[in-house]
């Protein structure tokens, strides 16, 4: 094996942790294309050089030239869910070790399930009240100014046509 092997490999697999380190993902994305589309998706993530996520269970990637703008969602209604459902479920699961009242454990199991499956409901709901659609990435050439054009032409008389236009 070659001296300069290892050193090569650690350099690759650096570059590779700096590239994947720009991505940013998100849950769920509403996509603006310059043409006036807007796709929506989940799963996407966004590279220097395109979005890519999963629309109508496929997988779609589209260059960031030909996007206008993008708003997202981080999914934060799983995360409380868990964390909600989580912590009712483990002290329902201590109270169910200790039992003090000496009841019956299959009950208390039950209960347990129960009542983790009602909190993880409310932390679901709560997840997606704090969880808005944020813009995350806008095309530079968004500019209202930079949407007009200014047309100067002439007509077969020699007459000065002046136009102006609006891009969407």
């Amino acid at each position: 094996m070659k001296k300069g092997m290892p050193l090569l490999c650690s350099l690759m697999v650096g570059l590779f942790a700096i590239q994947s380190g720009y991505a940013q993902k998100y849950a769920k994305m509403k996509v603006a294309m310059n043409q006036g589309v807007t796709i929506e998706g989940k799963k996407g993530i966004i590279s220097p050089e395109s979005v890519t996520m999963l629309v109508e269970g496929q997988q779609q990637s589209y260059p960031l030239t030909d996007v206008q703008s993008i708003m997202a969602k981080k999914g934060a209604a799983g995360k409380w869910a868990l964390g909600f459902g989580g912590g009712c479920l483990a002290i329902g699961l201590a109270t169910t070790a200790v039992n003090p009242n000496n009841d019956d454990v299959g009950s208390l199991l039950l209960g347990s399930v129960l009542w983790a499956g009602i909190f993880a409901s409310i932390g679901g709901l709560v997840g997606l009240a704090v969880d808005p659609w944020q813009n995350v990435y806008l095309a530079k050439r968004t500019a209202v100014l930079r949407n007009f054009s200014l047309e100067l032409d002439s007509d077969q008389r020699g007459s000065i046509l002046l136009g102006l236009s609006y891009r969407f």
